[in-house]
């Protein structure tokens, strides 16, 4: 057997970081085959689910399609190919039952909203898609940063354009829709972490679609 309590973190923190990752690459390759096969674009591309929920129980309220298109559903629940999955498990510690007293409108840990931002260097000005989820562990962040060498501390400050590649997030406004977002963010995986009425959280998300 293997002895000591960091070991045994460290392997926990990757395993949670891996399956994280893992969904979230799922629904970006079902996404791309969604645009390839189906014919689908940003405009009418559908991410409702009724999965994804406040601490309230209240639905995170994405926007519908512009423009609504048969096949074009992302969720199970709407019609579509990906299985709607949340990561409460690897919630920051106390998150939920501090929320749950103070903001019960907060987004559940672990459930994920879907956001316009813009990434810079690209040569377009037109938003991205991207898939955004808080709440995490800070060590299940930095797993899913840079796997071979997480940071001690993920980044604290707002998006700026000397944030290193692969570390900046949008900021998050408080629709909870996908909508115009100005934040710029470098990287398709891109995480901060972030005091809330007195309770650190881990921010992360992934560019689903680049324009």
């Amino acid at each position: 057997m293997r002895g000591g309590g960091n070991n045994a973190s460290k392997e926990s923190a990757q395993s949670a970081g891996s399956a994280v990752l893992q969904y979230m690459t799922l629904v970006r390759a079902e996404v791309q085959r969604l645009i390839l096969v189906n014919g689908c674009t940003t405009d009418n591309l559908d991410w409702r689910s009724s999965k994804f929920v406040r601490i309230n129980g209240g639905p995170i309220d994405f926007a519908g399609p512009i423009t609504s298109k048969a096949g074009c559903a992302v969720f199970s629940d709407a019609g579509g190919p990906v299985t709607p999955q949340t990561f409460e498990q690897y919630q920051e510690a106390g998150f939920l039952d501090y929320y749950a007293v103070n903001n019960i409108n907060n987004w559940r840990p672990g459930h994920f909203a879907f956001r316009w931002a813009s990434r810079i260097n690209e040569g377009t000005s037109a938003s991205d898609v991207v898939m955004v989820v808080s709440g995490l562990r800070y060590d299940v962040c930095a797993y899913m940063l840079t796997p071979s060498n997480p940071p001690a501390a993920l980044p604290t400050e707002d998006f700026s354009s000397g944030v290193s590649a692969g570390q900046a997030a949008p900021t998050i406004t408080g629709t909870d829709r996908i909508g115009d977002d100005p934040a710029n963010l470098n990287g398709e995986i891109f995480a901060i972490s972030t005091l809330n009425n007195s309770r650190y959280q881990c921010t992360l998300g992934m560019v689903l679609l680049t324009r």
